[in-house]
């Protein structure tokens, strides 16, 4: 299995050197960045040149950013994500992940639709009411 040396910068930090399996995922590499230096792996973006990497590549996708030696340069940018909750007339709210535009999850539980919701981005969580 080939191993891929790495080295990770994130600003106003020491690189963060790592030698890693290419069939390594980018959200197992969040995971292992979210131990190391306690920024949960939702909060992550890593980068290579100008792309920011998505969580289903592997390392080994990343062949056209490696360097002449094999190694891959990458930085590390702690960006909260852009989230919405909405609250529907199928008696659910909804978390949506503006970034991509798709519905990250639905949440259930009222027998009437939502009337109000109130959100604490910082600790995630969230509190409907409805009418029931």
């Amino acid at each position: 299995q080939e191993l891929i040396p790495i080295s990770v910068v994130a600003l106003g930090a020491a690189a963060t050197e790592l030698v890693l399996p290419a069939s390594l995922c980018v959200v197992e590499l969040k995971l292992r960045f979210q131990e190391i230096l306690g920024v949960a792996a939702w909060q992550q973006r890593l980068l290579c040149g100008t792309d920011i990497l998505q969580d289903a590549s592997t390392l080994a996708d990343l062949a056209a950013h490696r360097q002449p030696d094999g190694s891959l340069c990458m930085g590390f940018v702690r960006t909260p994500r852009q989230l919405l909750l909405t609250g529907t007339d199928d008696c659910s709210s909804w978390l949506w992940d503006l970034e991509r535009g798709q519905a990250e999850q639905q949440l259930q539980g009222h027998g009437n639709s939502p009337v109000c919701l109130a959100v604490d981005w910082a600790s995630q969580r969230a509190c409907t009411g409805a009418t029931d």
